[in-house]
């Protein structure tokens, strides 16, 4: 038995033929999925694409732009915007659809008696990314888990990869705990920021890592936290032969 699942689906207008064609690939595969659509700004014809597939609209007219920047509100309001659309989400579980994301395959979860978090590289251990760059590495990493500790939440091993973006599956209970619990999260990646800020220089943030670097925050069933004896179980979690991000021969082509 598997549960379906939901999408939240990002739509620009300058990048609209690429987010018509995600959303139809979505759509052929998934029928009975629900779909929400964020669009930045104001999208032409958005209710027109709405009809066509079978999705609900999270309405707002304020632009954004690009969730990476230098300056950390933007992908936190850009965040803000896509828990607070994942409301409207009725499936256990949605993909965090972009316009560079491709999809060619039905997706479900195998069924679970309790919530967890998935994505798309699953492994048996939370995953944490904190930026590639070796001399940033050995600096933030030792900061970043005395700011851990001082939460009382320490995690080993700590892995060198990140969770979340496009194509990536998330736990509908998780989402909606982040956006209930808004002030909390805002302000832990504020203060995450000036540990970066010590070291790092021109650093962009982007809404996938703000993401990742508070799952242990959320490591436990009560916010849809992950079970490594579950995940032992799973035999089907790898998504990328369905979906495909970035998909950049695509995405060039309708961009």
């Amino acid at each position: 038995m598997s549960e379906k699942v939901g999408a939240v689906a990002t739509v620009f207008e300058k990048q609209k033929s690429s987010s018509y064609e995600m959303i139809k690939s979505f759509r052929t595969h998934n029928q009975n999925s629900s779909i929400v659509i964020i669009t930045d700004g104001v999208v032409s014809n958005i209710d027109e694409l709405c009809s066509e597939f079978n999705c609900k609209h999270y309405k707002s007219n304020k632009k954004i732009g690009y969730p990476g920047s230098a300056e950390i509100n933007i992908p936190l309001n850009y965040l803000y915007r896509f828990f607070e659309a994942s409301l409207q989400i009725e499936e256990k579980y949605f993909i965090n659809l972009e316009p560079d994301c491709f999809v060619t395959g039905n997706i479900t979860i195998p069924y679970v008696d309790y919530d967890c978090i998935i994505n798309q590289d699953s492994t048996l251990q939370w995953i944490y990314y904190f930026y590639g760059n070796n001399k940033i590495r050995s600096r933030v990493i030792p900061e970043m888990i005395r700011f851990y500790k001082n939460y009382g939440v320490h995690k080993e091993p700590m892995h060198d990869k990140i969770m979340g973006g496009g194509g990536d599956v998330y736990n509908t209970k998780f989402a909606h705990t982040i956006y209930h619990e808004w002030n909390t999260f805002r302000d832990r990646a504020l203060d995450i920021k000036k540990i970066y800020d010590l070291y790092c220089i021109d650093f962009v943030w982007v809404q996938d890592y703000i993401v990742s670097l508070q799952i242990p925050f959320y490591g436990t069933s009560k916010y849809g936290g992950i079970s490594s004896e579950y995940m032992k179980n799973l035999t089907d979690l790898n998504l990328k032969d369905r979906v495909f991000h970035p998909y950049k021969k695509y995405y060039n082509n309708f961009v």
